[in-house]
């Protein structure tokens, strides 16, 4: 449970409000990381389908008909097959929460001036092919 300006987020709910995008999304796991105004914050880590194309807007968009307190903070897209499972076959929450928790403090890492944060992340995700990102919008 991801506790957020006091209220309750049942990070299993959302999830499973995201992968109605069925077409699109392949699997999603949402993760509470910690938030120096809200206390925590979700954050949800998708994996898209072979050839669907997706978004952090058409995530957002689709997040709309969620209360506004559950809405993911931030997104993390993984390409098809980039998800990490455990020996079992299912996502393996701990390197997700790790992985949501270093990218947030990429996030938060201090910037020279005039260093685009979203032009940086979106050469990094070319490199290695696999991630988009998209900072805090709300």
């Amino acid at each position: 449970m991801i506790k957020s300006l006091g209220y309750q987020i049942y990070p299993g709910d959302v999830g499973e409000h995201i992968c109605t995008l069925h077409e699109q999304v392949a699997n999603c796991v949402v993760v509470g990381v910690a938030h120096e105004v809200v206390s925590e914050a979700p954050v949800a880590v998708v994996e898209k389908k072979h050839g669907a194309e997706l978004s952090c807007h058409d995530l957002d968009r689709h997040a709309r008909s969620l209360p506004s307190y559950m809405r993911p903070r931030h997104w993390i897209i993984l390409e098809p097959d980039q998800m990490p499972l455990n020996r079992v076959g299912k996502p393996d929450y701990l390197r997700v929460q790790k992985m949501a928790q270093q990218e947030i403090a990429h996030l938060r890492a201090p910037r020279r001036l005039g260093q685009c944060v979203c032009q940086e992340r979106r050469e990094a995700s070319r490199s290695l092919g696999q991630v988009e990102h998209q900072s805090e919008s709300r």
